[in-house]
């Protein structure tokens, strides 16, 4: 996991921290709309997208827009 704290006081990684550091990463790796993909290392490094805003796959905000498009539920 990932922490934005020294384990010098006594906690370790958590997975809150480790979210966002992951997250963060998948959106360097992206580059942009009009960006070549940034990966460090091998090509199994690379992470899979996730929305800026919502911290949440792109599969998903599709989901959730065909979703609350509809009249009824």
């Amino acid at each position: 996991g990932f922490t934005d704290r020294p384990k010098a006081d006594g906690r370790g990684s958590d997975l809150y921290h480790t979210c966002y550091c992951l997250s963060g990463l998948s959106l360097f790796q992206d580059g942009g709309q009009d960006q070549t993909p940034i990966i460090c290392g091998d090509d199994d490094n690379k992470l899979r997208n996730t929305h800026p805003l919502f911290n949440i796959g792109p599969e998903c905000i599709r989901d959730a827009m065909n979703y609350y498009s509809q009249e009824t539920h």
